[in-house]
């Protein structure tokens, strides 16, 4: 019955926080991982509910996916190491964070808005609509999360000075496919109602930071090498597909400035 599901719920659920508890957590620690237990339940479940409360249904969704959880695991491992949490990055890295998860959740309401209309689900996008939705995204929320994506790489640069010029560089090279319709995407709608649309970014979030920053970490220690090898299985696939799709585009980009360049000398 639901007793005893709940019974069996709450067993795992202490379970989970008796690990973290034993590994010596600060207080404010904990309380990130207290918050972001009780944002879920706040986000989803009556009487709060805030997934019909307008804004809030989105900064709750935002906070407790996204935002919360990078600066638990900040914290976390700045707890281990006996560094300051509250510094330039992991402030940086949190509000990337923020608005990558608002971005997410306005464009999955808005590619559920039929149904959520249907449902009589009242949402940000039913509430305001999708185009509202989609002008705020553009004007406010995309631009914030490139500010604080650069914002996090000028705080790592010294620290990880190679993987921020290597992100540069390929940030500037894919640029200059897109410009020069080698690769022909838009960022005119970052959260498209569209499941097939492109959405800027999201591609180079799943696949390169990780492994990138992990690699990096294998070459100070190599205790790290299992964590980056690891990873680099587990994520095969993206991370190949983004691979072979990069030298694809730079590869048709190469061979259309080329010809271009025969032209104009014969």
């Amino acid at each position: 019955g639901l007793g005893w599901r709940a019974a069996v719920a709450v067993v795992f659920l202490a379970c989970g926080f008796a690990v973290w508890w034993g590994a010596g957590l600060s207080r404010g620690t904990v309380a990130l991982l207290v918050l972001i237990a009780a944002l879920q339940p706040a986000y989803a479940v009556a009487p709060l509910r805030l997934k019909e409360r307008g804004a809030w249904g989105p900064i709750t969704d935002s906070l407790h996916t996204h935002a919360l959880p990078t600066l638990y695991c900040v914290a976390l491992f700045a707890g281990i190491a006996g560094a300051p949490l509250w510094r330039p990055f992991p402030l940086a890295l949190a509000a990337w964070s923020f608005f990558v998860g608002l971005r997410g959740i306005v464009y999955h309401q808005r590619i559920d808005e039929p149904n959520d209309r249907r449902a009589g689900v009242s949402t940000f996008v039913t509430t305001h609509g999708s185009e509202r939705a989609a002008v705020l995204v553009r004007r406010f929320i995309f631009p914030a999360e490139l500010a604080a994506l650069g914002a996090a790489g000028i705080a790592v640069f010294g620290t990880a000075p190679a993987v921020v010029l290597a992100f540069a560089a390929y940030g500037g090279v894919m640029q200059l496919l897109r410009r020069t319709r080698t690769w022909p995407v838009t960022f005119a709608d970052p959260a498209p109602a569209d499941r097939t649309a492109y959405i800027p970014l999201l591609a180079f979030y799943r696949s390169w930071p990780a492994p990138a920053f992990a690699l990096l970490l294998a070459f100070r220690d190599p205790l790290f090498l299992p964590l980056f090898v690891v990873h680099s299985v587990v994520f095969a696939g993206p991370i190949l597909r983004q691979a072979a799709d990069f030298a694809r585009l730079v590869r048709w980009f190469w061979l259309a400035f080329s010809a271009r360049v025969r032209r104009v000398w014969e």
